[in-house]
């Protein structure tokens, strides 16, 4: 029987995916999700999502094909799941956003820092108050819209106030807090997020009060370093720590085998949001990072080594200056 669903999800972000269903008032089951970057669910929705790969070919005008041919698959998809005139919450500026920016309303949720970052608020802009007909033109032709909440068909954006709300988002932005949010979710609410993540056991078997956690970040996966760069930048951060109570959190869209490069340290790759650690009242010693926001979810008492963009030239060039909060 097919299922008659109500919202649909697009996102990238395990942080990001966690934020909707904080807030997700439907059950589980009645959500449609389009994943990608390889964001994989519990087997138990495979059959309520689609996931979404990346396009690697160079060429200009083979993109453009491939992205038409990539729109009228999500569009088959849509009508064939009776998703049209559905919201679409989650992200505005991954692969297959700019389909559902151009047909359908979206309720935007943050993506770390990059919500609130001048350079991204800069260049959405700029694509919207474009006034070149050659750029005019060439955005219709492959449904190029301005990202990050700026196009008109984004309705709401909910961020956490992590950092100052850009001026141009300002009426669009609605406060969240991630704890209250879990406060007001039932037991059985709760379990079923956990089991989405497949980790309702998990903060029950282990003990991570005197250990110091790294949240490491998809830098070479993303381009911004190379992986040699990225091995030693860690490397020179780690050695501050005693390796015997050092924890590495990998972050969910890395590849890489840390054991390889750290093999004295703990690694967890386990893929599901940092942030359930604090909700469900996990303490560390101390969470370090070079810039991930995440470090800041395990509550006041928990203290923070945040390194900052400025540890990097490419970090600090690609994103602006990023201190300790």
């Amino acid at each position: 029987m097919k299922k008659n669903f109500k919202k649909i999800v697009l996102t990238e972000s395990l942080y990001n995916l966690l934020l909707i269903l904080l807030e997700n008032t439907y059950d589980l089951d009645e959500i449609f999700f389009f994943i990608g970057n390889s964001l994989k669910l519990n087997d138990k929705y495979k059959n309520n999502s689609y996931e979404i790969k990346k396009n690697k070919h160079h060429r200009k005008m083979i993109r453009i094909i491939l992205s038409y041919i990539f729109f009228i698959k999500l569009e088959i998809i849509c009508r064939k799941n009776k998703l049209k005139n559905l919201q679409v919450y989650g992200l505005d500026h991954i692969l297959g956003s700019d389909y559902f920016k151009s047909f359908y309303d979206i309720i935007l949720f943050e993506d770390g820092t990059k919500n609130y970052c001048p350079e991204e608020i800069k260049k959405a802009m700029k694509l919207l108050n474009e006034k070149s007909i050659k750029k005019k033109i060439s955005s219709k032709l492959v449904l190029e819209t301005p990202s990050f909440g700026i196009y008109k068909n984004v309705k709401k954006i909910f961020l956490t106030g992590i950092l100052d709300v850009p001026e141009e988002l300002k009426n669009k932005v609605e406060i969240i807090n991630l704890e209250m949010l879990w406060k007001n979710k039932t037991l059985k609410q709760k379990d079923e997020i956990l089991e989405f993540f497949n980790v309702k056991d998990f903060f029950y078997k282990n003990k991570f009060q005197e250990k110091t956690i790294f949240l490491t970040q998809p830098l070479s996966e993303d381009g911004i370093l190379s992986l040699e760069e990225e091995i030693i930048l860690y490397k020179s951060v780690m050695e501050k720590y005693d390796e015997k109570n050092l924890i590495i959190k990998t972050h969910p869209r890395e590849k890489k085998d840390y054991k390889k490069y750290f093999p004295n340290i703990e690694i967890l790759d386990k893929k599901f949001p940092f942030e359930l650690f604090k909700l469900n009242n996990v303490k560390f010693k101390k969470v370090a990072t070079i810039f991930s926001t995440g470090a800041y979810n395990l509550g006041e008492e928990t203290e923070v080594d945040f390194y900052g963009t400025q540890i990097h030239p490419k970090l600090e060039k690609v994103f602006g200056q990023i201190n300790n909060f």
